[in-house]
C-alpha cells in the first residue's frame, strides 16, 4: 500500500491548523501626581526543526495504482505579541521638565528547519513504487506583533518611545540524493515558503519616538543529486517557491478559519491583501503650552532577503509519458506606512518626520 511519512508541527482540530504558537500580551500602567516612568518588555521566540525522510532504505511495491511514496515536512508557527506602557504625570506645579517618560519594547523571533528527504543506496536496490511520489517541505510561519506607548503629562513634558523588532528565518528544503527510484505516477519534488510579518506600533507622546525593523531571511530549494530518477507513466516537476503570503491560504489567528468564502471578500474590494510584511508605524507629539516643543519620528526599516533554487545535479531524470518542469520562483512584496505627526500650541513649535526604508534582495 501507499507509504507515508510526515513531519509537522501543528494538529488539524476540525479545519483549523493549530501550530507552535505564542500569544503574549506584556504592557503597564503608571498614573501618578508626581513625575512618573514606566515600560513594557515583551521577547517571544519560535525556534523549531521539523525534518521527515527516508534514508539509506529499501522501498518495494509490487500492486499497480495501490501504492504510492510521500515524504513531507511542514510548519505552521505563529506568533501574536502585544505590548503597551502607559505613562501620565498629574502634576500641576510642574513645567518643561519630563515628567512623564513612558517605553515599549517587543521583539518577536521565529527560527525553523524544515526539510524532507530521500537519500541513499543508488548503486544498490532500486526503490520501486507503484504510483505517485511526492517530496515536500513547507513553512507558513507568521507574526503579528502590536506595540503601544502613550505618555502624556498635564503641564511638564512626557517623552515616549516604541521599539519593535520582528524576524523569521526559515530553511524549507526537499531533497532527493544519491538514490533510484522509479515510479508509476506523477514524481513531484516541492519547496515553499510564504512567510509573512503584520507589523503596527503607535506612539502618543510629547516627544516621541516609533522604531520598526522587521527582517525576513528565506532560504527555499529543492534539489535532485547524484540520483537517478524515472516516472513510467506521469508527470516530473522540481519546483521551488518563494511566495507572499494572502489571508485565507492558511491557518488564521484565534483559531478563526480562513476560507474560500474569506478569500471571495477580500476579492470584491480590488485590493491585493497579499505581502510578506506590512509595517503600519503612526507617532503622533501633542504639547498644549509650556517650554516644550512638540517631536515626533517614525522609522521603518523592512528587509527581506530569500534565496530560491531548483537544482538537477549529476542525475538522470526520465519522464518516459509525461513532461519534466524544474522551476525555482521568488516573489515578495513590503507594503509600508509610516507617519509622524507634531503639534504644538505652545511657542516652542512643532518637528515631525517620517523614514521607511525597504529592501528586497535573491
Amino acid at each position: 500500500g501507499k507509504v507515508s511519512i510526515v513531519a509537522r508541527d501543528y494538529i488539524m482540530d476540525g479545519g483549523t491548523q493549530k501550530g507552535s504558537r505564542i500569544l503574549a500580551i506584556a504592557g503597564q500602567v503608571g498614573v501618578s501626581k508626581g513625575k512618573q516612568a514606566g515600560a513594557a518588555l515583551g521577547v517571544n521566540v519560535i525556534a523549531n526543526k521539523v525534518q521527515a525522510g527516508l534514508v539509506n532504505s529499501d522501498l518495494t511495491q509490487t500492486k499497480d495504482g495501490k501504492g504510492g511514496l510521500t515524504v513531507t515536512a511542514d510548519s505552521l508557527g505563529q506568533i501574536l505579541g502585544i505590548t503597551a506602557s502607559v505613562a501620565v504625570s498629574i502634576n500641576p506645579g510642574s513645567s518643561g521638565a519630563a515628567d512623564a517618560v513612558s517605553a515599549s519594547v517587543a521583539a518577536n523571533v521565529i527560527s525553523k528547519d524544515v526539510a524532507a528527504v530521500i537519500s541513499g543506496k543508488k548503486n544498490e536496490d532500486k526503490k520501486t513504487v507503484k504510483g505517485p511520489i511526492t517530496v515536500r517541505a513547507t513553512d507558513l510561519s507568521q507574526i503579528l506583533g502590536i506595540a503601544a506607548t502613550v505618555a502624556v503629562g498635564t503641564t511638564g513634558g512626557a517623552i515616549g518611545g516604541t521599539l519593535a523588532v520582528n524576524v523569521i528565518s526559515t530553511r524549507q528544503a526537499a531533497r532527493v540524493l544519491s538514490t533510484n527510484i522509479e515510479a508509476t505516477g506523477n514524481v513531484l519534488i516541492e519547496a515553499d515558503g510564504g512567510n509573512a510579518i503584520y507589523a503596527i506600533n503607535l506612539g502618543v507622546a510629547g516627544a516621541g519616538l516609533v522604531a520598526n525593523p522587521n527582517v525576513i531571511v528565506n532560504t527555499t530549494s529543492a534539489t535532485v543529486s547524484d540520483s537517478l530518477v524515472t516516472s513510467t507513466t506521469g508527470d516530473m516537476a522540481v519546483t521551488a517557491r518563494q511566495s507572499a503570503a494572502t489571508p485565507g491560504t492558511t491557518a488564521v489567528w484565534f483559531d478563526k478559519v480562513a476560507d474560500a468564502d474569506m478569500q471571495s471578500k477580500l476579492a470584491t474590494t480590488g485590493i491585493d491583501f497579499s505581502t510578506n510584511v506590512l509595517s503600519l508605524n503612526f507617532n503622533v507629539a501633542v504639547v498644549g503650552g509650556g517650554d516644550n516643543a512638540a517631536l515626533s519620528g517614525a522609522l521603518a526599516v523592512n528587509v527581506i532577503t530569500s534565496g530560491v533554487t531548483a537544482l538537477v545535479k549529476n542525475s538522470v531524470l526520465t519522464a518516459t509519458a509525461g513532461s519534466l518542469t524544474v522551476d525555482a520562483v521568488n516573489s515578495a512584496i513590503i507594503r509600508a506606512v509610516t507617519v509622524g505627526v507634531a503639534v504644538s500650541l505652545g511657542q516652542k513649535g512643532a518637528l515631525s518626520g517620517g523614514l521607511s526604508s525597504n529592501t528586497v534582495t535573491g
